[in-house]
């Protein structure tokens, strides 16, 4: 069988959510399966050949196409989805195509299979720009409705594409995202602390990672810091994650607060260096309004970080019991779930333990074997 994915999303440079994705599926597929044949597509950007050669191996057929991804997102999806896969997917003869980031070429010769991460952009358009928000709902769509099977990164996203689609309830699959090897090995604590006083943080804090998004409900953080200090308990927040525009927002909400003392503002870091911080955070707070899955919060549990996250969309599914879940729309929830993991050694010690175990549900393997399975059933083999 011949498989091809589309690995634009990839962004080598600074993976988040979807590229991280990819990545870690491509690594495990290759270990996994020894008798299919990958083909990998990807818009033409420099370096990006010795980039997967590096880091996916040999054993993939790689693709650079002739689309420049510097163009504007609607010109580039246009050639891209309309001309450029469609032609080639017939070219390399594949007989399964995955789209592992919502997009999926237009008319394909072969199986199509699209990976759906969430719907976030349909279920709050409030919180998403117009113009590219509707391009990108329009493309969701079209490969919800033409795809011979969806991949859902959890049972919350699952039910939201059934509902809200009217999709068969058979062509839908749950298959979780994973976590990687690294976490199931011990920190190394000079490394931990160095990192630590590169970025000038306290012994002690509450972590937050995510890309600054009003999605992630970050100002509900806020103002239970707020509350927090007003009670005269001065914990520390400390905020990492890719900046957009939502950023100076955020910088002026902890202005008028008066938590300028209180919160410390990161950007993007790599993986090793968050891994780092985990070890020295006293609890992760995600109140976010929607996810499909949420690999901070999974990672946090790996490393022994107590959690409270909101009960909204997945995060009680991906944390079961081994969270303090709390409505995640009233700062005070969140302030009284943070000062329950400050303050009660047992509740924390049980979070500790539980998030631990919680987490080895969670497999990158085993995402690249639930995934081979639905190529396979898509493909009739």
């Amino acid at each position: 069988m011949r498989i091809g994915i589309d690995i634009r999303a990839l962004n080598p440079r600074c993976p988040t959510g979807v590229g991280k994705y990819i990545h870690s599926l491509l690594q495990n597929l290759a270990g996994l399966d020894g008798e299919n044949a990958y083909a990998l597509y990807y818009p033409w950007r420099r370096n990006s050949q010795t980039w997967i050669t590096k880091n996916l191996g040999r054993s993939y057929i790689t693709h650079m196409g002739w689309i420049p991804e510097f163009l504007s997102a609607e010109r580039f999806n246009k050639l891209w989805l309309k001309r450029y896969l469609p032609s080639r997917i017939k070219k390399d003869g594949i007989d399964v195509f995955h789209g592992p980031s919502f997009f999926l070429p237009e008319c394909s010769s072969a199986k199509r299979v699209v990976t759906i991460h969430d719907l976030s952009q349909m279920l709050f358009p409030e919180l998403y720009d117009g113009i590219s928000s509707d391009a990108i709902i329009k493309r969701t769509k079209y490969a919800i409705e033409h795809a011979d099977f969806i991949i859902a990164d959890s049972e919350s996203t699952r039910d939201d594409i059934i509902e809200r689609y009217a999709v068969s309830p058979g062509r839908v699959e749950t298959v979780y995202l994973g976590l990687h090897d690294n976490y199931a090995n011990p920190i190394d604590r000079k490394y931990a602390e160095q990192v630590r006083q590169k970025h000038d943080l306290p012994d002690s804090f509450i972590f937050h990672v995510g890309s600054y998004h009003p999605r992630k409900n970050t100002e509900v953080i806020l103002e239970a810091l707020k509350i927090l200090k007003e009670e005269g308990k001065n914990v520390r927040l400390v905020l990492s994650g890719k900046k957009t525009v939502y950023f100076n927002r955020l910088q002026k909400v902890v202005c008028d607060l008066h938590l300028e003392k209180l919160v410390i503002f990161l950007g993007y870091l790599p993986d090793e260096e968050i891994r780092a911080l985990y070890s020295a955070a006293m609890m992760m707070v995600y109140p976010s309004l929607y996810e499909g899955f949420c690999l901070p919060v999974v990672e946090a549990m790996a490393m022994g970080v107590p959690c409270v996250v909101a009960n909204t969309a997945c995060l009680p599914e991906i944390t079961g019991e081994a969270a303090i879940v709390k409505p995640g729309d009233k700062p005070e929830d969140s302030a009284g779930g943070i000062v329950t993991v400050m303050e009660n050694r047992e509740v924390r010690e049980t979070l500790v333990k539980k998030g631990i175990e919680r987490a080895k549900k969670f497999s990158w393997k085993e995402t690249a074997r639930k995934t081979m399975d639905v190529y396979q059933k898509v493909a009739g083999v």
